[in-house]
């Protein structure tokens, strides 16, 4: 069971999380269903492209930050962070329609990523896209 402190931690941390990438790339997230309680961060860059951030668990970033609080010896459970990048369109991933896949167009990805860790997974995502796009690799504010 949570207590007020873990709490605390659990809401300073997501809003760490959510503001470094604000503030590094002015992107903002929403969570989005993906399917069977399983949720995604999502954001639309500037190019009109999807910018897609999910972890192993496939979980809420408030149920991320939980499971990854440090343990009474300082250790943390990383869930690492997979960051796609999908072609500009009305929708993302799978298309509602026809169920057709839609192809990942830029990726990174770091499996022993902490939550804090995204917005340097978010960074090198979009440069991967900017070398695909021949543009200027961003860099954070």
């Amino acid at each position: 069971m949570m207590n007020h402190a873990h709490e605390v931690y659990a809401d300073e941390t997501c809003a760490r999380i959510r503001e470094s990438v604000r503030d590094a790339y002015g992107l903002t997230f929403w969570e989005d269903q993906t399917g069977g309680g399983c949720m995604a961060l999502v954001t639309r860059l500037e190019t009109g492209h999807w910018l897609v951030a999910t972890d192993e668990g496939l979980c809420s970033l408030r149920q991320r930050v939980k499971y990854e609080m440090p343990d009474e010896y300082g250790d943390q459970r990383a869930l690492g962070w997979q960051v796609g990048i999908y072609p500009p369109s009305e929708y993302w991933g799978t298309n509602p329609d026809t169920g057709e896949a839609t192809d990942i167009v830029a990726w990174a990805d770091d499996t022993s990523a902490l939550g804090d860790e995204l917005v340097r997974l978010v960074g090198q995502a979009i440069g991967a896209l900017a070398d695909q796009l021949g543009s200027a690799r961003p860099s954070p504010n």
